[in-house]
């Protein structure tokens, strides 16, 4: 199991280390001198310290939760057109990057340091662990290095999207003036991370089977290619996912048949997770998953929410996008879709949680089940009974426990899920697509997930030949598969879409279904857009004693963020987050420059 440990490791000026002390989910201490005091001398000097330096390593893989909650799938909802968050507090500069008012100096240290946290840690590791490793057994010796050499990898993998080019530590410094280094490009840095993963590939443990909370042959070479994929290097990506699909197999790593059950307690043992954040309640680990993504009733928040705009990329039961399939009907626009949609989404008139499910904001009352009976309550996910609910008018069915829900329980124990088999493969579809290679790998990559997600036979195979067809399923893929597993906002900046996905304001959900008409357009990229709103929510008004009142949403804020629907991109400058100004003014304050990316 991987452990999460309360030491501290930074490198260079936001980034000089200590090692202060390591806490085991058995609550036992190991505490540490700093490390010029003589314990640095002798730690990582059997098999033993190796695990705890390592376990240490893993413990960032949680790096700057965000609202209790994995940082990238936060993003995802507050940056791109899967979600809307409804928030009162700045949290690392990203509510102002939604809007694209955001400056250096907007917090974006908090995700910047954490990351070099992580790196920080397998430096010390990696840069120490030769003391080990007379008494270490070779094989052993070789795999706790992969694993530390894998972990950084991921570390930079993220730093390298959200900032592009960074100072590159491959060492521990031993003074501060050590650590002021200048930035590599984000080229550089790629080609030593893919380095470093094929030392890995070979060293690693490749004997384990099934789920595994530790780094596996088949993460190492899904690590690499999802690097290679997010750099453009289509051709390393390939073989990369292919290693990885084949090592897979070995493992004993497939498909979980049951889609939804993946985001569930009862899928955390599918052996289809290959990277995890591991959430137990026996030691103390939990997220806010049911308190910020649950229903409004007692105390749970409601407050991350799919949008319709994601409603409306799902494609249709006939595996087609909903502005193509003539048997698509807006008077019914939540029934025969993919499935995948009533996997992760909750939607109006749903049993859900003891209660039906209503975000309509002329529904005051809903239904309650209580015993076997059927009463009715304020509904307090009707914005106009219970002020804020509603906004986007679903819920996410995905990485909620039901459970925690109905017993209106804040902390969620759902895994968090890093990496799994299904990303892999869209991996290699979209590579093979994009090097205009084996167009029909890409297709039976496809449909290995679409088969998984109608449940067998009977699904809408994937027939189109072309790359360009190709890529616009290969999108619209992506987004619904991987939906609120934190992938979105990524894929909005590599594919060079986010001018089009976030300056476009959010819209809420069909107010009346079963008069609807209108069909949203969605493009080569998979971006819906709506020439027409007015069947929509328009997210402002509220029914006040059975009058809709517009403006009202504003009116009702009371200082807190006003524009939960509203996302601008300033393009280019918003392709990546500042560099941190107070990194910047530390360099400069040592005589050094490090410098400010572009337009900031």
């Amino acid at each position: 199991m991987m452990r999460y440990f309360k030491n501290i490791f930074t490198v260079g000026g936001l980034l000089v280390g200590l090692l202060s002390g390591l806490t085991s989910c058995e609550d036992k201490f190991l505490d540490l001198e700093p490390l010029a005091n003589p314990t640095d001398a002798t730690f990582f000097s059997d098999a033993n310290q190796l695990q705890v330096g390592l376990n240490g390593i893993y413990g960032e893989l949680d790096f700057a939760s965000a609202e209790g909650m994995p940082l990238v799938n936060y993003m995802e909802t507050i940056l791109t057109d899967n979600g809307l968050y409804r928030i009162t507090d700045e949290k690392f500069g990203l509510q102002a990057l939604s809007n694209s008012v955001h400056d250096a100096n907007s917090g974006f240290s908090g995700i910047y340091k954490a990351l070099y946290k992580g790196i920080g840690r397998a430096n010390n590791m990696l840069q120490n662990m030769e003391r080990a490793q007379d008494v270490t057994p070779e094989a052993d010796f070789n795999d706790f290095k992969a694993q530390a050499l894998v972990l950084r990898a991921y570390y930079y993998h993220f730093l390298i999207e959200f900032f592009g080019d960074v100072p590159y530590l491959d060492f521990l410094p031993a003074t501060p003036e050590e650590g002021f280094i200048l930035k590599s490009s984000k080229a550089t840095i790629v080609a030593k991370l893919l380095v470093d993963l094929d030392e890995a590939a070979v060293n690693i443990n490749s004997d384990l089977t099934g789920a595994q909370d530790r780094i596996t042959l088949a993460a190492v070479q899904g690590l690499k290619a999802r690097i290679a994929l997010y750099d453009g290097q289509f051709a390393v990506a390939v073989t990369a996912a292919d290693a990885s699909i084949a090592a897979a197999t070995e493992q004993g790593i497939t498909l979980n048949a049951d889609y939804g059950e993946l985001f569930t307690l009862a899928g955390e043992t599918s052996s289809e997770i290959m990277m995890r954040v591991p959430y137990d309640e026996d030691w103390g680990a939990s997220n806010n998953f049911p308190l910020r993504m649950g229903y409004r009733f007692g105390s749970i928040f409601s407050q991350m929410l799919p949008a319709q705009n994601l409603v409306d990329a799902y494609p249709t039961i006939n595996g087609l996008p909903i502005d193509q399939d003539p048997a698509y009907d807006p008077a019914n626009p939540w029934a025969n879709r993919d499935p995948r949609m009533r996997a992760s989404i909750v939607f109006p008139q749903d049993i859900w949680g003891g209660y039906v499910y209503e975000s309509h904001r002329d529904s005051l009352q809903t239904t309650k089940f209580v015993d076997g009976g059927a009463i009715r309550v304020l509904n307090e996910d009707c914005r106009s009974a219970s002020w804020p609910a509603g906004l986007s008018g679903y819920l996410w069915k995905k990485y909620v426990d039901i459970e925690a829900v109905a017993g209106n329980v804040s902390r969620g124990y759902n895994d968090a899920i890093l990496m799994r088999l299904g990303e892999i493969y869209l991996i290699k579809a979209e590579a093979e697509i994009e090097a205009d290679g084996n167009l029909g790998e890409a297709v039976a990559a496809l449909n290995h997930l679409r088969e998984r997600a109608w449940g067998g036979s009977s699904y809408p195979a994937i027939t189109a030949n072309t790359q360009s067809e190709l890529r616009k399923i290969l999108r619209m893929e992506r987004r619904v598969e991987l939906a609120n597993e934190g992938f979105r906002y990524s894929d909005m900046l590599r594919w060079r879409i986010a001018e089009k996905v976030r300056n476009v304001d959010l819209i809420g959900r069909v107010l009346d279904p079963t008069n609807a008409t209108f069909v949203p357009s969605i493009d080569e990229d998979g971006v819906v857009t709506y020439s027409d709103r007015s069947e929509y929510d328009d997210w402002n008004s509220l029914l006040v004693d059975g009058v809709v009142v517009p403006n009202a949403y504003d009116s009702r804020l009371n200082g807190n963020w006003q524009n939960a629907h509203q996302r601008n991109f300033t393009a280019p400058r918003d392709y990546l987050m500042p560099i941190p100004q107070s990194e910047i003014d530390l360099y400069e304050a040592n005589g050094i420059e490090l410098t400010q990316n572009s337009g900031y």
